[in-house]
């Protein structure tokens, strides 16, 4: 019967003579092809290390009753231990087939034909969605952005790469060693001769956000949802640095307006 969490059982086992160092690497052994240890050997062997040694816990003045106990409380935290274990795998399995069921939605998603709705319905649509089909979303709708972006002038694109590139989205690519989920880290390159590099170095930073691999899926959320901001951050500026002429709605209502005439003269002249 497990009488507490896996940390208190442990603060029991600890009561009795543990050995003084936790085993960091797989010992040499003579004779043998040494290989790097890897995260069985170094389970195995602390596992093993907490077994009761009974001559040193005799040696150390402990009764027979209080080693046995000591065999009991080490084979109840082995319990806990596999318990907790089993938990976490259960809820992986469940979680890779929640993935599978995503996905069968995500496909189901036509991401040209959301393109051809209202702006405001697109925007509804997208907040649902996560930031990497949200972005394709953007990508697939704005797909010559980067050419377009050559209409902005050069100090405007000089601003956006220091103040909002480098100043806003280059240090929240800094990580520790732990779980890494960038690549090696990208040079930016503020002084620019032209237009291209300046978009280039712009996208630089973009493009390294979307390199993420899911080592802490916390983290890569967090680079995915950095490459959609900062495309926003682009396409919001885009729209109001490059002049671009708007659909012209009375335009199109005269033409609307034609039409029906001209059909109602075609229905008025087969009645003549």
């Amino acid at each position: 019967m497990n009488m507490g969490t896996r940390e208190e059982i442990y603060e029991q086992i600890e009561k009795y003579p543990l050995p003084d160092h936790v085993i960091t690497y797989k010992p040499y052994v003579r004779g043998m092809v040494q290989k790097r240890t890897n995260f069985e050997d170094l389970i195995h062997l602390n596992l093993n290390e907490i077994v009761p040694n009974v001559y040193l816990g005799i040696h150390n003045g402990n009764s027979n009753v209080e080693i046995e106990n000591w065999a009991e409380k080490c084979k109840e935290y082995g319990n806990k231990l596999n318990e907790e274990f089993q938990k976490q795998c259960n809820k992986k399995i469940e979680q890779i087939r929640q993935i599978e069921e995503q996905k069968i939605r995500s496909n189901k998603l036509k991401v040209e034909k959301i393109n051809e709705l209202p702006e405001e319905v697109q925007e509804i649509i997208q907040s649902f969605l996560v930031p990497e089909t949200r972005l394709q979303v953007l990508e697939l709708k704005h797909k010559n952005i980067r050419k377009e972006m050559k209409k902005w002038k050069v100090d405007q694109l000089k601003n956006f790469l220091k103040n909002v590139v480098c100043d806003v989205y280059e240090p929240r690519c800094y990580e520790s060693y732990m779980k890494q989920c960038l690549p090696t880290r990208v040079t930016i390159y503020k002084s620019c001769t032209n237009k291209e590099q300046y978009i280039i170095e712009i996208f630089k930073m973009f493009d390294h956000f979307k390199k993420a691999v899911p080592k802490d899926y916390d983290k890569y959320h967090y680079f995915w949802k950095n490459a959609l901001y900062m495309f926003m951050s682009i396409l919001y500026v885009h729209k109001r640095v490059v002049k671009t002429d708007p659909p012209n709605e009375k335009k199109e209502e005269e033409k609307k307006k034609r039409k029906v005439m001209k059909t109602k003269k075609k229905e008025n002249n087969k009645n003549q």
